[in-house]
């Protein structure tokens, strides 16, 4: 792989990241999550926030990819649910990004109240960013720190504005999706 430039929202910039600092239950279990989407990152940090800057190679490196499918769908579930981290024993996890937004629905989703292929079908829906999950220090050694930033209050605000304008637009098609589990819940 060529370098890859990554991005990590936080309060302070971090210099040395570490793959256990951080919620267990995330996506894809315990690790360092970055993202090569910019505009991503920018959606979770707030006003006086950094942008964290880094380069990565995956040289040498147990990288699992997964995509938006009932394995993903698996993964996340018990994840927040802190069951087993499936993917431990890999040293990079490079997944769609299942956000607040969409778990707020997933709790619904995950009831087992709406059958799998229809909560797929709604999960399928959501802006597609990548998340880049490094799992252990064999991984953090392929991160090098290049810069970090400041969020002005005029992008925290545009950003804001973006990540509601995401989130009514996913909960709308949503519903569609739903059908009559949709009318049900509204």
């Amino acid at each position: 792989m060529a370098s890859t430039t990554l991005y990590h929202a936080s309060k302070t910039p971090i210099l040395e990241p570490s793959p256990f600092h951080g919620r267990k239950n995330a996506d894809m279990g315990q690790g360092f999550y970055l993202s090569p989407d910019e505009e991503f990152s920018l959606l979770w940090a707030k006003e006086g926030w950094y942008i964290n800057v880094y380069e990565f190679r995956d040289d040498g490196l147990k990288v699992e990819t997964l995509k938006i499918n009932e394995r993903w769908f698996d993964t996340v579930f018990q994840n927040r649910n802190f069951a087993q981290d499936a993917y431990s024993d890999a040293d990079v996890v490079i997944a769609p990004i299942a956000n607040d937004t969409l778990f707020d629905l997933v709790g619904i989703l995950t009831s087992g109240f709406v059958p799998k292929p229809v909560c797929l079908k709604v999960l399928s829906l959501e802006p597609k960013f990548t998340q880049i999950v490094l799992k252990n220090q064999k991984s953090i050694a392929n991160l090098r720190f290049l810069d970090s930033r400041i969020v002005t209050k005029e992008e925290a605000k545009r950003s804001q504005i973006k990540a509601d304008k995401l989130s009514e637009e996913f909960l709308s098609k949503a519903m569609k999706a739903l059908g009559h589990y949709g009318d049900i819940l509204s």
